[in-house]
């Protein structure tokens, strides 16, 4: 009896330890893939690690769409991350500095899974699904980044497509309004104008593949859709007022519950400055010159690795503490 006692002792004793060296080994692999995270996107890091030192707040979307709007911090700084195939490797690295800085529910992911021009591309999608299963077993929001031009333009013919931007910039100008109101846009044909673009029958498509989009997505994922990042698609319809932004915050669209917003819509930008690295802005390098306020903070994984892709003949300076 009092050696089953020893044996039971020692197996406990042993369980503990196994435990223990386990955690210690997870807790070691976490800093030092914090520390080549660090490394990899040091002006990242600095840019959280100034703007959580000059006193904003953190949050992703959900936490700021489920927020009362009349009580939002002074400065707070909601974060979007657009992930495009070239950001998926630096996701990873956005997250860990994140998670270390700021702990969670702080970053929106917006993962341009199944975008037409990709998705027959095996290995491309697994690269984005990968990232979504990483970041859902962090318990990170993730939602589609989406354009619903090129969905539309994939599953309809249209005498359009193809035609140049300038014909179409024209014919849209010529042919049709946009009533900015207070939380959504009304796109409607003008009273001396034609409906040459079928506005209804279009929009009616666009519900249509994105309710289809949304299942494809929970089918893949496990994440329920809620809410878009909208696409700057190249196409040259969408350079016209037909532009991603736009469709998206058409009253039509938002009535039909598909989706709860885009995070260009206009009961977005009413609360939040935009505020986004697409062009390379100085304030990258330099949060400093970033003026006290509420934001929607865009960016793009990869631009904080390399921001002369946005900015030609620019090299980036680094931060000196972490060079």
């Amino acid at each position: 009896m009092k050696k089953e006692r020893i044996l039971i002792y020692l197996s406990i004793i042993w369980i503990l330890t196994f435990v223990n060296t386990e955690n210690l080994f997870a807790q070691k692999q976490a800093e030092l893939d914090f520390e080549k995270a660090k490394t990899e996107l040091p002006i990242y890091y600095n840019f959280i690690e100034s703007l959580k030192t000059e006193g904003y707040t953190f949050w992703d979307f959900k936490t700021y769409w489920d927020a009362d709007k009349t009580k939002l911090p002074d400065k707070l700084i909601v974060i979007r991350h657009d992930v495009h195939l070239r950001d998926v490797r630096f996701s990873y690295d956005t997250y860990l500095i994140e998670k270390k800085l700021l702990g969670d529910n702080v970053a929106t992911y917006f993962v341009m899974l199944d975008f037409p021009d990709e998705e027959n591309d095996a290995g491309i999608q697994k690269e984005y699904l990968s990232l979504i299963h990483f970041l859902k077993s962090k318990k990170v929001d993730v939602q589609p980044h989406i354009s619903p031009n090129d969905l539309y333009h994939k599953s309809v013919t249209t005498w359009w497509k193809n035609k140049p931007k300038e014909e179409l910039i024209k014919l849209a100008n010529a042919n049709y309004i946009t009533d900015h109101r207070e939380n959504d846009i009304k796109i409607s044909v003008r009273t001396d104008g034609k409906d040459v673009f079928n506005l209804k029958e279009m929009n009616d498509s666009i519900i249509s593949l994105l309710k289809e989009y949304n299942k494809e997505w929970k089918l893949k994922t496990g994440l329920t859709v809620k809410y878009y990042a909208a696409h700057g698609s190249k196409l040259p319809f969408n350079l016209t007022l037909f532009n991603n932004a736009f469709i998206l915050d058409q009253e039509e669209l938002l009535k039909s519950k598909v989706y709860e917003f885009d995070t260009y819509n206009t009961q977005i930008c009413n609360y939040l400055i935009y505020l986004s690295d697409n062009s390379g802005p100085d304030w990258i390098e330099a949060p400093d010159k970033i003026l006290p306020g509420r934001y929607q903070f865009l960016s793009h994984p990869f631009v904080w690795y390399d921001p002369s892709v946005v900015r030609p003949g620019r090299p980036p300076q680094y931060p000196k503490q972490i060079q």
